[in-house]
């Protein structure tokens, strides 16, 4: 089921807060085409939103410390798992 204000990126629900926060570490890191597409799809509630194999990438990349909790800490596994298979 879909919240109102969730958007799923690789098949994990992100909150809404989550998700501004994830904007902001990839604008901080430089990956500025992958926040803009988080944001698009936040914006019009595109549920499930797409990813590249290179935003997968960049999200990771922003998520390397591992210290968020929530919705960030699992998308982020589930990132690492999907690499995996």
């Amino acid at each position: 089921m879909y919240r109102r204000h969730d958007i799923y990126l690789a098949g994990v629900a992100v909150q809404a807060r989550d998700a501004i926060e994830l904007i902001w570490r990839l604008r901080n890191y430089g990956f500025d085409e992958t926040a803009e597409r988080i944001q698009r799809a936040l914006t019009i509630r595109t549920l499930p939103a797409e990813l590249r194999e290179s935003d997968r990438d960049a999200v990771l990349y922003t998520l390397v410390d591992g210290r968020k909790g929530g919705g960030l800490s699992t998308l982020r596994a589930a990132l690492l798992d999907q690499r995996e298979t």
